[in-house]
């Protein structure tokens, strides 16, 4: 996908559009293409809706963002660099972009639509607001590859939380890529914005000390002891408190937590990202083989 000058600042619609709502041999949309249907869910800067193209048939979600809101809040090469790393990320799970347009106030991203809602829901549409760990792991698994991918690509997501990973067909398409970032030298160079959700930000990003693709193995940990256990490990009433346990590393379990699980987040929740595992080695954890037999 082509991205060049200011899509904010443009008034006619123009896109190139890609994957399977390509068929059509279109390659400019306008909002009077699509059939819009309910609301799927609301933030601070945009809106997630139901739609169907009305020639084909094709079921999307259509994300529709304020033009005027993007410029007040310096977003606009943020969600250029959104569009540009989810776009060029095709794997089975991750949340596919078909293409994009924009008319005189809006922004409008034609998305993949994930059925069945995201995990944060799932988790707590079970009784006791948690899923149980072989569940956890078939989840935790795909996740991981859709990161392996994106860090293969040089790509760190910086925003893993159930809210932004989505469900289709009982298969992870992992989305948002709003805090993403393209790292080419991903290993050596860190990076020093600070960002992301509280309850899973890592400790490096708190001490201010740069971050680089570990801070997404962290996240994998909270992750999935979240999923376990309906909360974040070091969730607080306040702030500061959330970021001393972190940079603490006070970490406690659960008593329904499995001995492989305890000891497979005791590894990856380290305050030292150098001795975190890195993917492959936690699918190859004994937690993985055990929950997924």
């Amino acid at each position: 996908m082509s991205m060049q000058g200011n899509i904010i600042n443009a008034a006619s619609p123009n896109n190139e559009v890609n994957g399977q709502i390509n068929i059509l041999g279109k390659d400019k949309w306008c909002k009077e293409d699509f059939e819009l249907g309910p609301c799927l869910g609301k933030g601070k800067f945009s809106e997630v809706y139901l739609a169907r193209e009305k020639q084909s048939g094709f079921i999307i979600a259509l994300k529709i963002m304020q033009k005027s809101f993007l410029k007040e809040y310096g977003l606009e090469d943020q969600l250029r660099r959104e569009i540009l790393l989810q776009n060029g990320s095709d794997h089975p799970n991750i949340l596919a972009i078909y293409g994009f347009f924009h008319d005189q106030n809006r922004i409008y991203l034609i998305l993949e639509y994930a059925e069945q809602g995201d995990l944060y829901t799932l988790t707590r549409s079970f009784p006791e607001k948690r899923i149980p760990e072989n569940l956890a792991a078939k989840y935790i698994k795909q996740t991981i590859s859709a990161l392996i991918f994106l860090h293969k690509n040089n790509v760190i997501h910086r925003d893993l939380k159930p809210e932004n990973i989505l469900l289709s067909k009982g298969d992870v398409k992992l989305g948002d890529f709003g805090l993403a970032i393209e790292n080419n030298n991903a290993i050596k160079e860190k990076r020093q914005t600070f960002c992301g959700t509280l309850d899973y930000i890592s400790p490096e990003m708190f001490n201010r000390k740069g971050h680089d693709f570990r801070v997404d193995i962290w996240s994998i940990g909270v992750l999935c002891y979240e999923l376990c256990s309906g909360q974040p490990p070091f969730e607080s009433e306040t702030y500061d408190e959330t970021m001393r346990r972190v940079c603490s590393g006070s970490l406690k379990f659960p008593t329904y937590f499995s001995q492989e699980l305890k000891e497979l987040l005791t590894k990856i929740l380290q305050k030292n990202p150098d001795l975190r595992p890195n993917f492959e080695q936690i699918i190859q954890s004994e937690w993985f083989k055990t929950a997924l037999d």
